[in-house]
């Protein structure tokens, strides 16, 4: 053990001791005759109450917990817990009966809208009604009990009744002043309406269908490799070499068609070439008669040559 003795050392100067690797530094104090002031009272206790860590050598101040150190148990039991949340929800229990207690219904009020025209499309028939944005500012008040009997007289054995559509266009067109354009109108957004809705559930109607179907081959060819014993490679092959055969025999159908058809028709062309041809020697002929019979005789003197080719002119533009 190292130590030096406290007279070596100047006053107020710390002091290291050290004893198996643990490294102290204590302050001394020297006695004086002179009073204290507070601010070193306060920091010779902070001094004393700090401690030492064993491994580092460090100061912790009052309160510090090693962290190996176990832990504190508490003072209050769980009966005391218990006691002092009954204590701290007991109020709010109380409080929430009361609140419930003052809930109260004393009359009801009923506001009357307007009716509009509506666009329906499930209503029957070509009218539908709806409510709309005005209203009546004065209310009907009715009593809150004698609400309830009533409601529940009605209630018992009542259904309510569907307006036929004849009470329906009525009400639009004498209480709710609508034109007929605006009728003319929801009937046409109506139907169209109605027509999505029909198209949406046929398509989905056929979806299913499909999904259907497709199930039901699936589980059909699954049974048969089962049955059969082959597997979905052969299968696939068998499917290739029917597909091939039936392409080959329609490739060899259209060729049978062709040779056969081919033979007539040339002889079709050549009678439709020769009557073109007779046809035309025809009317040649009947032109070259007609023009001979129009044309005058030859004078010798050769002095009407004008009024000939007048007259070959004329008898061409009539011909």
């Amino acid at each position: 053990m190292n130590s030096k003795s406290a007279d070596e050392n100047p006053p107020c100067t710390p002091l290291t001791i050290q004893n198996d690797g643990i490294s102290l530094r204590l302050r001394k104090n020297h006695t004086s005759s002179e009073p204290k002031s507070s601010s070193r009272l306060g920091r010779t206790n902070s001094m004393m109450n700090l401690t030492t860590d064993e491994n580092k050598g460090h100061y912790h101040p009052t309160g510090y917990v090693h962290p190996n150190a176990k832990p504190l148990k508490s003072c209050l039991s769980n009966s005391n817990l218990s006691s002092m949340n009954r204590t701290m929800t007991e109020p709010n229990l109380s409080g929430m009966t009361k609140m419930r207690r003052n809930i109260s219904f004393h009359r009801v009020e009923i506001r009357e809208y307007e009716r509009a025209v509506g666009v329906h499309p499930v209503s029957s028939g070509c009218h539908s009604l709806t409510l709309g944005w005005e209203y009546n500012p004065e209310l009907t008040v009715l009593d809150f009990e004698l609400y309830e009997e009533d409601r529940m007289k009605r209630s018992k054995g009542y259904k309510v009744s569907a307006v036929p559509d004849i009470e329906r266009g009525r009400l639009l067109r004498y209480e709710a002043d609508a034109t007929k354009e605006e009728l003319q109108e929801a009937k046409r957004e109506i139907k169209i309406t109605r027509d999505q809705r029909r198209r949406t559930k046929q398509l989905l109607q056929h979806k299913q269908r499909e999904k259907l179907e497709e199930s039901l081959q699936s589980a059909k060819r699954k049974i048969r490799r089962f049955v059969t014993g082959t597997s979905k490679e052969k299968e696939e092959e068998k499917l290739w070499r029917s597909a091939e055969k039936s392409l080959k025999n329609c490739l060899s159908r259209e060729d049978v068609s062709a040779s056969s058809s081919s033979g007539p028709i040339p002889s079709m062309c050549e009678s439709l070439e020769s009557e073109s041809n007779e046809t035309e020697e025809s009317t040649t002929a009947t032109s070259n008669t007609e023009l001979s019979s129009s044309l005058p005789a030859e004078d010798q003197s050769g002095g009407d040559d004008w009024e000939f080719s007048y007259t070959t002119e004329t008898s061409l533009s009539g011909t």
